[in-house]
């Protein structure tokens, strides 16, 4: 049932005059991403005059007018086909929802003189995710929306017992970064406690490098890895950890594929798998065999060692690639790279932040860290890997707008995590 509609024209010379007029126009009305779009357009005054009147007929639709909302709680976006979608900050959601309004179909049409904006608000129940057609016909996309009909306020009355703990198994001479990494995002990201199990040659490091994580250091060889003597003294202590984050770092030979083997053998609750912990893995069956969830976060070089093919068959193929093995493992699978492909085993999503500044060392042990500690929070594994492609993603662009795409580090990336969260929630 149609629940409200708006339409608005505006004259394409007077957008122009006022972009001539003063360039910070652009900037108040339009958000970075409709903005981006207008560059590859060339900053057509004619798909600027089109935004500019979709605003208007939206805030007509929800009732409330430009002022009581911003410009900048409507944003525009098209898929590939061209279709107009609509994202509402959680301020003018509250506006649509005081109507019944569910989705809103936006057609706009302009020519050289004038752009005409339709819109057209609707009871039906929308999807969580905005689709579009890039990837393929049915591939939601992770959106701003979605991550932050998740990520509620927290109760005044909380403390540190209610966010969880984390159990982090990383690390060894020459990567103690990535132990480091990893536990340090799962605090920035909110976890309560955070427990860094390290070989004994490295918690030095580790000791100095944070104070707030709780070192466990263990048995290790003469070079500072973990040894098959290590094995039981993990063991003892992980059955405290609500979650587990397993592998960054800690190299890859029989004593290590042992370890990993054993802690996904025996450990109950979701276990976060990266890096080497994947390439420890030399049989999938041991994935299959699990009755908690595991979570994989290959980068396409790690997801082709483990399906013993090539790298170029899986960047050709990953929908398929992904689905296989998240279907037969019975994991959720998280294909890192360009728009992140999220697999739950019946469905697949796409990352919509990130940039390419993000391809660096250490990256994907921010990754781990924040979707393990999304997990011990209580978020269920599915929405923990969807929301952590997002917020690290973001944490990405934020660092990449501070910093630039050339220059950004990790630690760029880990700094600006809690940062990506407050912006999610802006408008609570």
């Amino acid at each position: 049932m149609i629940m409200g509609n708006g339409i608005d024209i505006v004259s394409t010379l007077r957008i122009k005059k006022a972009i001539e007029k003063n360039m910070r126009f652009i900037n108040r009305v339009f958000t970075k991403k409709e903005i981006e779009y207008f560059k590859e357009k060339n900053y057509s005054i004619e798909t600027i005059a089109g935004y500019f009147a979709s605003k208007e007929a939206i805030s007509k639709v929800l009732g409330c007018g430009i002022g009581k909302i911003g410009w900048h709680d409507i944003t525009i976006r098209n898929n590939k086909k061209g279709k107009p979608l609509v994202c509402l900050s959680q301020k003018a959601t509250d506006y649509a929802n005081s109507k019944n309004i569910k989705h809103i179909h936006l057609t706009i049409t302009h020519n050289k003189d004038y752009a005409v904006a339709n819109a057209i608000g609707e009871d039906k129940e929308p999807s969580e995710f905005i689709f579009d057609n890039e990837n393929t016909n049915s591939d939601p996309l992770i959106t701003m929306e979605y991550v932050r009909s998740k990520l509620v306020q927290r109760k005044k009355n909380s403390h540190k017992g209610n966010f969880g703990r984390v159990g982090i198994i990383a690390g060894s001479v020459g990567f103690s970064g990535a132990a480091y990494l990893t536990a340090k995002a799962s605090i920035k990201s909110g976890a309560g406690l955070v427990y860094s199990v390290l070989p004994n040659k490295i918690n030095m490091i580790m000791e100095m490098k944070t104070t707030e994580t709780i070192t466990i250091p263990v048995q290790d060889d003469d070079k500072g890895f973990f040894t098959k003597d290590s094995i039981d003294e993990i063991l003892t202590n992980i059955d405290k950890f609500d979650v587990i984050a397993l592998g960054p770092g800690i190299g890859v030979d029989k004593n290590r594929k042992d370890l990993v083997r054993e802690i996904l053998k025996q450990y109950k609750n979701t276990i976060v798998l990266d890096a080497d912990g994947i390439n420890c893995i030399d049989d999938v069956q041991v994935l299959k065999k699990r009755e908690a969830p595991t979570i994989i976060t290959p980068h396409p070089g790690e997801m082709a060692r483990l399906l013993k093919v090539t790298i170029n068959q899986i960047l050709e193929n990953k929908i398929y690639y992904t689905q296989m093995i998240s279907k037969y493992s019975k994991v959720l699978t998280i294909l890192k790279g360009h728009r992140s492909l999220v697999d739950i085993g019946e469905e697949q999503y796409y990352n919509t932040t990130g940039n390419p500044g993000m391809a660096t060392a250490g990256s994907g042990d921010v990754l781990t860290g924040i979707i393990a500690s999304l997990v011990a929070q209580g978020f269920k594994p599915t929405d923990a890997a969807n929301m952590g492609v997002f917020i690290h993603g973001l944490a990405g662009d934020m660092a990449a707008n501070k910093k630039g795409e050339y220059g950004m580090t990790s630690v760029d990336i880990l700094e600006n995590v809690p940062y990506a969260m407050k912006y999610i929630n802006r408008w609570r």
